[in-house]
């Protein structure tokens, strides 16, 4: 799960802020993702393995947001979603 949140910090770093919708929304997933890798460093509990799931799908919500409004890249956000999905899924069966 942590690879997949880095995978996502990578890829928000390096795409263009165009493709992301603009330096706005860029400022707001960079914060989201960040929360959530910050959360999942060592040592690692159950809190906050929850709280980095509620960072990843409040990130989720706000790039389905963007998507629908056509302001992200649709290649780049269903990576991105693909990704944010699979290490929310991941946090949510260790926390429970």
């Amino acid at each position: 799960m942590r690879c997949r949140v880095d995978t996502m910090v990578h890829l928000i770093g390096t795409a263009p802020t165009v493709d992301l919708g603009g330096a706005k929304l860029v400022h707001r997933f960079t914060s989201r993702v960040a929360a959530a890798r910050r959360l999942l460093a060592d040592p690692t509990t159950t809190r906050h393995l929850k709280q980095a799931e509620k960072q990843l799908a409040r990130f989720t919500t706000q790039l389905d947001a963007a998507m629908a409004k056509h302001k992200v890249a649709a290649d780049l956000g269903a990576t991105l979603r693909t990704l944010a999905t699979g290490a929310s899924t991941t946090l949510r069966a260790l926390g429970a």
